[in-house]
């Protein structure tokens, strides 16, 4: 009989290079030898079917609990993947993949909600144990073959499992990424064995935003004693018209410090314009050093301009994974605005 292997057992695949859309844009690729596999903004899984004879499946993260010291599992938060079953055929496999939102254009903790509330789809990169043997070492070819052969001999499909998108170009691929808004892609040597030869090419672009107030950690204890801030609260100019909110001085304002008694509808005049300043989040990132010096003298870094890097821009006009790039001393509150 195999002996069952587990998630906590595998290689934890990672991308050992990282490329922004314009650098892959640049490089030479050689035809045949590498696909580009479409990234959602999702959260990664090994999904273990049925190992062991057990009647159930499981749904392994890749990070380990600080209270038990072992990998988190998420299948009792999702039963139509713990209690599904495959065919026969797919007893002691290892997939590895992501679960991502049903809904478009969404971010990571969008996805965290959909968790908590039984929703969402896995999407399958990569198959890793084979009725309990593991073939991490066979090439990414190989392993999609075995995983193509095993869907087409699978009766039914669940409705919550799909695979992920392949390009074999680099064209076809980032004209894919831009027009679904999608977190990025992997470039993957087909001939590498799982894990190797991996680069993340990620959608990534820059934003200049407002320095509006201050947010305390929510998971740091250190952070806490010491009063260190763990994120910054951001806003951008929206462009309006006193009808559509009401106007409450002429002069461009320098510093939304009454953002809260406004209620995000504080109102600035430019140029015989009329914006409206907007709540766009926090962004973290920042350096230890930094946070250090706003977390003394807060009130002197409000009205500041961050430059902030973001994959994109969602529909709603938040940011999708938006970080801490540097402050700028170059810039002005007008340039600083949701563009239409």
């Amino acid at each position: 009989m195999t002996k069952t292997i587990y998630p906590h057992q595998l290689t934890h695949g990672r991308c050992k290079k990282k490329l922004t859309l314009k650098e892959a844009r640049s490089l030479k690729y050689t035809p045949g030898k590498v696909i580009f596999e479409n990234k959602e903004d999702g959260h990664r899984f090994w999904l273990q079917i049925r190992p062991n004879g057990s009647t159930q499946n499981f749904l392994v993260s890749r990070h380990v609990s600080k209270q038990t010291g072992v990998l988190v599992e998420k299948q009792e938060k999702l039963p139509k993947v713990r209690d599904y079953k495959f065919d026969a055929l797919w007893n002691d496999c290892v997939l590895d993949g992501e679960w991502v939102s049903e809904r478009s254009n969404t971010v990571s903790t969008d996805v965290s909600h959909d968790i908590a509330s039984g929703k969402g789809k896995y999407v399958c990169w990569d198959i890793v144990v084979l009725c309990g043997k593991n073939i991490e070492a066979f090439a990414w070819a190989s392993r999609q073959e075995i995983l193509a052969k095993l869907l087409v001999r699978t009766k039914t499909i669940p409705s919550w499992f799909s695979c992920s998108q392949v390009f074999p170009n680099i064209k076809a691929a980032l004209a894919f990424v831009e027009a679904n808004h999608t977190e990025g892609l992997v470039a993957k040597d087909i001939d590498a064995p799982y894990g190797n030869g991996w680069t993340k090419i990620k959608a990534v672009d820059h934003f200049d935003c407002i320095i509006w107030g201050v947010e305390g950690s929510k998971t740091s204890e250190e952070w806490k004693k010491k009063g260190i801030i763990g994120a910054i609260k951001i806003g951008q100019w929206r462009l309006t018209t006193p009808q559509k909110a009401r106007l409450i001085d002429n002069t461009w304002c320098p510093c939304p410090k009454h953002f809260k008694d406004y209620g995000g509808g504080h109102i600035g005049c430019y140029a015989g314009l009329c914006y409206s300043f907007e709540d766009m989040g926090t962004i973290s990132g920042i350096t230890l050093d930094l946070r250090k010096k706003i977390s003394k003298q807060p009130d002197m870094y409000l009205g500041k301009i961050v430059e902030i890097k973001a994959q994109q821009r969602l529909p709603s006009g938040l940011f999708r994974s938006p970080r801490f790039n540097r402050l700028r001393d170059d810039k002005n509150h007008w340039e600083c605005l949701i563009e239409p």
